[in-house]
């Protein structure tokens, strides 16, 4: 396995996940890999922000005044490229993934639990 210092989301990027583990803070799901990244999946989110010319802050206040979304905001990464993602927890919870729209197969809201878990299928086959 091979563990990477930083990411940078890309269109390839499809999710990130926490990873909760001693090496690494993170998995990437691209189309057609997983990267294992040093990085949470917060740092990732903003430093590629910075990287496609804005801030994380910025981007989170643009959407909130155009939308009127105030929780779980998505954030356009790269609207060049029309790269967004939109976390499924507040930011700082440590389940908190970032997805990537444009992939999203199929969902699955599992009302039977307790939670209302959902499953997200991605066009690769990948479920988070």
């Amino acid at each position: 396995m091979n563990i990477e210092e930083n990411y940078i989301v890309n269109k390839t990027t499809i999710a990130i996940i926490p990873a909760k583990e001693i090496d690494y803070d993170s998995i990437v799901v691209e189309s057609e890999s997983l990267r294992y990244i040093k990085q949470t999946p917060e740092e990732i989110i903003k430093e590629s922000c910075l990287e496609y010319w804005s801030d994380y802050e910025g981007r989170r206040k643009a959407v909130i005044h155009n939308t009127g979304f105030k929780e779980k905001v998505p954030i356009p990464v790269n609207p060049k490229e029309e790269i967004i993602a939109f976390p499924t927890h507040a930011i700082k919870h440590i389940n908190c993934c970032w997805l990537m729209p444009e992939y999203i197969l199929r969902y699955e809201v599992l009302k039977n639990d307790p939670k209302y878990k959902t499953i997200v299928t991605f066009m690769n086959g990948c479920n988070c």
